[in-house]
């Protein structure tokens, strides 16, 4: 897989252990990834590609006391991910916490004449056998699993709707004809001490470079045709409150 052929957002959803250190929180990641953070935890927020934003996340909190925070990345190539993933979670770990509410979200985009727009059945299904999300927790009342949807419906109805599937889901479409996904795991409790996210990510982008390549094409007949045999009887279609979205 090329990496260079991908783009890269983050967002990491916390809580400060203390409000009074989000200045001294502030100055830390402007220090050690030098750059001039953008505080919007007063108005209301906007996005900046070419900008790291903290912003409230008032849909996240469960904790009536506290607001929670997002914290979210400039477009980011893969080979600054490392560097700036490991300086973020150590700044979260100093003045910071996460529970069960908290999300760590990524967006990849990928542009190369060498690809096409991705097919998202291989996709789905290759993230499925090798097991990628198998270890974040899947939590209904923040972020439901499109694989649920996958394998309860059936695959011509899948493909004619799932751009209907909206935030909801762990897996967002966002922008198709260019190649831009958004995967929305929920980090869950302590997942700023999380060794395996940068895994995590290149796993997530390979499977991604697949399904817009030739590359696993074998593996994906296998599979496609394991799962219509096991899905032949699925003839429901996707949630009602998705395609009335």
């Amino acid at each position: 897989m090329n990496t260079d052929y991908f783009l890269f957002g983050l967002e990491f959803e916390f809580y400060l252990k203390d409000e009074n250190d989000k200045t001294h929180f502030i100055n830390e990641l402007n220090k050690k990834l030098n750059v001039k953070l953008l505080d919007l935890t007063s108005t209301y927020y906007a996005e900046n590609p070419e900008e790291w934003i903290l912003s409230i996340e008032k849909t996240m909190p469960i904790l009536g006391n506290k607001n929670g925070y997002e914290l979210t990345s400039p477009i980011l190539y893969f080979d600054e991910l490392k560097h700036t993933i490991n300086i973020v979670l150590e700044i979260l770990q100093e003045y910071c916490f996460t529970n069960e509410s908290c999300g760590f979200h990524f967006h990849i985009s990928a542009e190369s004449e060498d690809l096409v727009e991705p097919d998202i059945i291989k996709f789905l299904l290759l993230l499925n056998e090798n097991k990628v999300f198998d270890n974040y927790r899947i939590r209904n009342e923040f972020v439901l699993n499109i694989m649920d949807v996958l394998k309860s419906t059936n695959l011509d109805i899948f493909k004619k709707f799932y751009k209907c599937l909206g935030k909801y889901y762990n897996v967002y479409f966002v922008d198709l004809d260019q190649n831009h996904i958004e995967i929305r795991i929920l980090g869950d409790e302590n997942y700023e001490y999380n060794e395996n996210i940068l895994d995590f990510i290149y796993s997530v982008s390979k499977y991604f470079y697949f399904s817009m390549t030739e590359d696993e094409n074998e593996k994906y007949v296998i599979l496609l045709e394991e799962f219509k045999k096991e899905n032949s009887a699925n003839q429901t279609i996707l949630y009602k409150d998705d395609l009335e979205m």
